[in-house]
């Protein structure tokens, strides 16, 4: 670990940031906290205190970065029953017998705060909107991470807790222009700073050498049962739902099936991830009536996917929104051509320039087309993939978001004595 003074431009950060989580789902947005956290904790020495608003599989890596303040109401016996390993407390973890909006769990984390001196956070997704406005009152400036389309905000009831952020928030940032551009082109941000920084995958540099992708590769596709010969097109998702499109990859896999012939090499779609329960159960249902138990793939959750894009060829993302998806970069990172619908999000700006291929938003028939294509086309995955990895190579990674992230909480204007006024009153409660 390097210190504070070797890492940081301003002793402003030397007592710590606090990150906020909606939850500590493997999913993408806490993945960016948790990968943020780790940037912060182990390779600037900044101290971080984590703040999750639900709970999670992830619980245990984020104790590992520092205090971790978990809203876990322990009000059901559900809980006890649950034997997932993440069900279980966390040491080091504060688990704090309230919702994450009850006064009581707001006093003790800004008592904490307080007595820390921690003047700055990071509130990362507009579920966390309320917890900015929280921290504000503790004295606290932060900036709000924005992943959501508008879309996604309205059908999921989000719009008070986008409000909130907008609120709370000093400044707020942004993967890519398109998610800026829908998202204040939606909603009053009350000209408050905005900044588009996109973030990095999950990528571990040491999964990416040949030698390890080779073992990789040929252990996963041994476990599923398939050749060297085969095409792999992989499709993932922390949350398989409608909108993530595991429908639209079901029928592409029928498509693919119906359209191919004894003479084309065997191809497979492979799906990693969960999907919601009510989905999957439909999803199966037209795997077996389609006939496609040799075609289709359910891998379910991942903990490590780095076997999965070694041993896939192609990545296609089916998703109908999908701001700026960690999937993508990750798929670029390993090599894989990326397709996808136009009107989804910023895996436009993701693949442009010849990293993956652009088809009409929903169009199964034209996604099909192209993945055969590419299929068949060796010399043009090898041309996307080394465009790909060099992209990624040049981003930087989390060092470079992180970095940043602390630029902009650098910009913000404290309230001189605010904190200390703040943790005082805390305190007296």
């Amino acid at each position: 670990m390097v210190t504070l003074a070797e890492s940081s431009p301003d002793v402003r950060l030397r007592h710590g940031i606090a990150i906020v989580s909606h939850d500590a789902g493997r999913t993408g947005a806490p993945l960016i906290a948790l990968n943020s956290a780790r940037e912060l904790a182990e390779t600037r020495g900044i101290p971080v205190v984590t703040i999750l608003l639900g709970t999670g599989e992830l619980e245990p890596e984020f104790a590992q970065m520092g205090p971790l303040f978990v809203a876990r109401p322990r009000l059901s016996p559900t809980y006890h029953l649950d034997r997932r390993p993440w069900a279980r407390l966390v040491k080091r973890a504060i688990y704090i017998k309230d919702t994450a909006w009850h006064d009581r769990f707001w006093h003790r984390i800004s008592k904490y705060l307080a007595k820390r001196q921690i003047r700055h956070a990071v509130c990362n997704t507009v579920l966390s909107g309320g917890a900015a406005i929280r921290l504000k009152e503790a004295g606290l400036a932060s900036i709000g991470l924005v992943h959501e389309l508008p879309h996604s905000i309205r059908a999921n009831r989000w719009t008070d807790q986008a409000a909130s952020l907008i609120q709370g928030a000093d400044s707020l940032v942004f993967p890519c222009p398109q998610v800026q551009a829908a998202f204040t082109g939606a909603f009053s941000t009350d000209n408050k700073p905005t900044y588009v920084y996109p973030q990095s995958g999950n990528i571990n540099p040491d999964r990416l050498a040949v030698e390890r992708r080779t073992a990789d590769r040929s252990a996963f596709r041994a476990r599923l049962g398939l050749t060297c010969d085969d095409i792999v097109i992989l499709g993932c998702g922390g949350s398989g739902d409608f909108r993530k499109g595991v429908d639209l990859f079901v029928h592409a896999a029928r498509e693919m099936a119906l359209s191919s012939t004894a003479a084309t090499r065997k191809i497979v779609f492979a799906w990693a991830g969960h999907i919601d329960w009510s989905f999957r159960e439909w999803a199966e249902k037209d795997m077996t009536e389609f006939a496609l138990s040799d075609r289709l793939i359910f891998l379910g959750p991942q903990q490590d996917m780095a076997p999965c894009f070694a041993a896939s060829d192609i990545f296609f993302l089916p998703s109908r929104e999908d701001p700026f998806p960690t999937t993508v970069l990750e798929a670029m990172a390993y090599g894989l051509p990326v397709v996808g619908f136009a009107g989804s999000g910023g895996i436009e700006e993701q693949i442009c320039g010849g990293v993956g291929v652009i088809v009409p938003y929903g169009d199964v028939t034209s996604a099909v087309k192209t993945l055969r294509r590419l299929a068949g086309q060796p010399d043009e995955r090898n041309k996307m993939a080394r465009l790909g990895r060099e992209r990624i190579a040049l981003s930087g990674g989390y060092h470079a978001y992180v970095g940043n992230l602390i630029d902009v909480l650098l910009r913000l204007r404290l309230v001189e004595g605010s904190m200390k006024h703040s943790g005082q009153a805390a305190l007296g409660k």
